[in-house]
């Protein structure tokens, strides 16, 4: 269709800051529709997104609606194919809604993807953060399947597919509120607010008839992206959240026949981070969201102890890419190792209804000391020639994630339900703990 101006004639200098009618992508964005000077096709939106600009949509008519005329075959903003417009739509949801894009559609795709990360920090600077993200993120949080993931990544997914490209948005969000120092100086243009506003402008995670795996990862890292750096006080934290939970127990409960190994996996093991999560804010005195009754069997939700390599799936990974001693390392074992710590926390409530209060210090204390002697030697903290051969930077990662949540749930078990008759000599004990983890700490970093 003919631009808005005269197809042989250019739109004079005045007539260039703002053209008559807004593109359709203007349109949508609802954004000024701006020209360049230099440009006599291409709006600036359209141009600087690497976009067609086009005048398909038809202006509606102010006013009260004809009576009399004759109903159109397309109404209340939807399209032939009976889905609504959204008022931002993308490129991406274009292609998604139609039935076999054209090439030039696809070419489309590819340059909106790649223009929505360009926003988010340079492609040098976002597969760092990738990389981060596998090497310090995954050890404590293993939510994606790394050889699988970088397989899509590499495929073009992002191009087709919405909430794969907000996963990798939100997965960048993440990795910058996790290492700081690091993000400041190796992709410091990366924010968490840049993040945020990428995934809601462009809508990329507007589920229609469900969720999907992707879609529950990404709204957890988006929450957890923005508790770094403003903390669980915003109602879009809460939202997030409970967004992410319910997308974990819907395909769970109602889904769990169309889900592959590998899905049902990774949806245990969120559904556990979740939980986690959950407790965590509730021994801070904050409400706890409240995910799910922690109640009757949960074994069944409980993940298997599988590395990538035992949870690769079927079908879907380039053969290219080449594999990773990583691949072969079971990380789940220290993952469910820290939900039994932080779970002790909840039992010691459940204790306090019908036991002493030193009674719930020593059952607590017991159970976080079991906890830490049946951790497998690699997860053991040990150095020098002690240091078990088998132990990795993510395991040493893991136990010190798993030493410090110890210490936190001991510490919050002598402070409610104490005092007990010897209280000086136990909180001494839990400083120097915390003293020697700092110093491993310090290690560990400068490895």
């Amino acid at each position: 269709m003919d631009s808005p101006v005269q197809s042989n004639a250019k739109p004079s200098e005045a007539d260039k800051s703002r053209i008559p009618r807004a593109c359709d992508l203007c349109r949508r964005r609802k954004v000024k529709c701006r020209w360049a000077a230099h440009e006599d096709a291409t709006c600036v939106s359209c141009s600087s997104m690497g976009a067609r600009c086009t005048w398909d949509i038809k202006p509606q008519k102010r006013g009260r609606p004809n009576r009399h005329a004759p109903a159109s075959p397309v109404t209340d903003g939807r399209d032939a194919n009976s889905l609504p417009q959204s008022p931002h739509g993308t490129i991406v949801e274009k292609v998604l809604r139609d039935q076999g894009p054209s090439s030039e559609e696809t070419q489309g795709v590819k340059i909106q993807s790649e223009s929505l990360l360009s926003q988010l920090g340079s492609p040098s600077s976002v597969q760092q953060a990738l990389d981060d993200w596998f090497e310090f993120f995954y050890p404590i949080q293993p939510l994606l399947h790394r050889r699988y993931f970088i397989s899509r990544y590499q495929g073009g997914e992002m191009q087709t597919n919405s909430e794969f490209l907000a996963l990798v948005i939100s997965m960048c969000a993440s990795i910058v509120v996790t290492l700081p120092r690091k993000a400041a100086t190796e992709y410091s243009g990366m924010t968490v607010s840049k993040s945020l506003h990428l995934v809601r402008y462009y809508n990329l995670l507007q589920p229609t008839t469900g969720c999907s795996v992707d879609w529950c990862v990404a709204y957890y890292l988006l929450s957890w992206a923005q508790m770094g750096e403003h903390g669980f006080t915003g109602f879009d934290v809460f939202n997030n959240l409970k967004s992410a939970m319910s997308g974990v127990q819907w395909l769970l409960s109602f889904q769990p026949r169309q889900s592959s190994v590998h899905d049902e996996e990774i949806l245990k093991r969120l559904y556990w981070q979740l939980t986690i999560l959950d407790i965590g804010l509730d021994t801070k005195g904050w409400p706890g969201c409240s995910f799910y009754p922690l109640s009757g069997d949960q074994s069944r939700l409980r993940p298997r102890c599988l590395s990538d390599e035992d949870l690769s799936p079927a079908d879907g990974l380039i053969p290219r890419i080449r594999a990773s001693h990583e691949d072969t390392i079971d990380y789940v074992t220290g993952f469910n190792a820290h939900a039994d710590i932080i779970l002790t926390w909840w039992h010691a409530k459940a204790d306090s209804e019908h036991r002493t209060p030193r009674e719930v210090i020593d059952h607590g204390l017991e159970r976080l000391q079991s906890i830490l002697d049946g951790l497998p030697p690699e997860l053991r903290w040990r150095g020098g020639l002690s240091r078990d051969p088998r132990a990795t930077r993510g395991h040493e990662m893991q136990m010190l994630n798993i030493m410090i949540s110890f210490l936190y749930i001991k510490s919050n078990l002598l402070e409610i339900y104490g005092p007990v008759a010897e209280p000086p000599f136990t909180h001494y004990t839990i400083i120097r703990q915390v003293q020697l983890t700092i110093q491993s700490m310090s290690r560990v970093h400068s490895d």
